[in-house]
């Protein structure tokens, strides 16, 4: 039984890292400079049943600076000049 056992795992951890070698293959990841436009994703859970809710922000927010060696950007609302800046992950 325990032969059977190691057997499967190794299987199924080869295939797996197979899989991931496969899907990195392709996966392409977005850079986002600074005065790009974005939109920033609604997180609070406000509108109606989950189909009809606003996912976004209605605001065009831009982006402000980029963090070193991160996915992580500054941005703020195109609209004001002053205002609340986020930080947002990508």
């Amino acid at each position: 039984m325990n032969d059977a056992h190691t057997f499967a795992s190794e299987h199924a951890f080869k295939n797996s890292s197979k899989g991931k070698r496969h899907y990195d293959k392709g996966a392409r990841y977005s850079t986002l400079k600074p005065s790009d436009r974005v939109l920033v994703r609604n997180l609070s859970e406000r509108g109606g049943p989950g189909k009809l809710k606003s996912h976004w922000k209605k605001d065009i927010h831009i982006v402000v600076n980029c963090m070193q060696d991160s996915p992580v950007y500054k941005v703020k609302p195109k609209a004001k000049d002053e205002g609340n800046d986020y930080f947002i992950g990508i």
